[in-house]
């Protein structure tokens, strides 16, 4: 390559978004770009001489790397996602392609690596891969949780919550305590389906009011102070069994929610549920609060959380959808929050 075409080369490589540098073959860097110095915060006099070791996370197994060089080493391209460490210790996910250099008689000489910061442009759509996933797990799980409620009596399913009340004593991690917690209202309102279902014997059919009727106790008892008002407004009839298990845990987790940012507020809080047909075939859910409204970042579908999540993933299974909106007062405040699920049964 003639030094005009070199001159053209190292100009696009440095005004390039991706940071790319080039290696010897002992992975020492022999040139680095703009973008690697501004995404990583070393300097490009630090980078130069060095190694990529610099941006090491410690977070990374080293059977990674041995697979990582077995494939440069044999000459093939590397591609995967990673997570680095910039110079002032921050952590960042970038995906990167590692490539090998080689020269006439095709000897790899060197490498050039490519790599994107996906913390500063696509951290969303990394954690919504990551909530469906869990949203994946759970759904299994939840489905685990329905045969068993089939075989299994309803002091089985209050067995296992003592089991996870024990459980969560023991931890000392906040986060995990309050997991246990949600899972043990999730399977307190099993249990509670159970009971409905098996006053009913062989009956493939159940009253979506009545159990949403048993709910509403329980979440008067659970999740709401004494002065919270919980009120319930139901037309329907009997639909199938399956349909009606769904159809609950799409109210748990909704109202479950209504009442974390109803407990933000030292006011009384009221909450309406309302179910409906409007059409045949089709049944309408309504939760209506009287708290905060829902943050931007939900509203957006950016941050909804697991339990909304769910709600929505169970709520297209049945070819329906969940809208979320915030009621507001005449100068626009938000006053409140109102989730719409359609369900189509039939």
């Amino acid at each position: 390559m003639d030094e005009v075409d070199w001159t053209l080369l190292r100009s696009a490589f440095d005004q390039a978004d991706d940071a790319i540098y080039i290696t010897d073959r002992s992975a020492v860097i022999l040139y680095a770009n703009e973008s690697t110095s501004r995404i990583t915060g070393f300097s490009l006099d630090q980078l130069v001489g060095g190694r990529p070791s610099l941006f090491a996370s410690g977070m990374t197994s080293q059977e990674y790397y041995a697979r990582m060089w077995s494939s440069l080493l044999s000459g093939d391209a590397w591609r995967e996602a990673i997570t680095n460490r910039r110079c002032n210790g921050t952590l960042y996910e970038c995906t990167q392609t590692l490539t090998p250099i080689k020269d006439s008689e095709q000897s790899i000489i060197g490498f050039i690596a490519v790599q994107r910061d996906m913390s500063a442009h696509s951290t969303v759509q990394y954690e919504m891969r990551a909530a469906r996933s869990e949203v994946e797990r759970a759904l299994e799980e939840q489905q685990v949780l329905l045969r068993e409620v089939t075989h299994r009596t309803k002091n089985d399913l209050e067995l296992l919550r003592s089991m996870l009340s024990l459980q969560a004593a023991t931890l000392t991690d906040a986060d995990a305590s309050a997991a246990l917690e949600k899972a043990m209202g999730r399977v307190a309102v099993m249990g509670r389906m159970y009971h409905i279902f098996h006053e009913r014997g062989e009956d493939p059919e159940a009253s979506p009011c009545q159990l949403l009727d048993d709910l509403a106790d329980y979440w008067r008892d659970t999740l709401f102070r004494a002065n919270d008002s919980v009120s319930l407004t139901c037309e329907a009839h009997d639909l199938p069994n399956r349909f009606v298990v769904s159809l609950g845990i799409i109210a748990n987790e909704i109202v479950t929610n209504a009442a974390k940012y109803a407990h933000l507020s030292t006011k009384p809080a009221s909450l309406n549920v309302g179910l409906t047909v409007p059409q045949p075939g089709l049944l309408q859910l309504t939760v209506a609060d009287s708290g905060p409204g829902f943050p931007a970042q939900v509203l957006d579908g950016t941050d909804r959380g697991l339990g909304l999540t769910m709600a929505e993933s169970i709520s297209r299974q049945y070819h329906g959808s969940l809208t979320l909106n915030n009621t507001k007062d005449q100068s626009g405040v938000a006053i409140g929050a109102l989730v719409t699920v359609m369900l189509r049964y039939a």
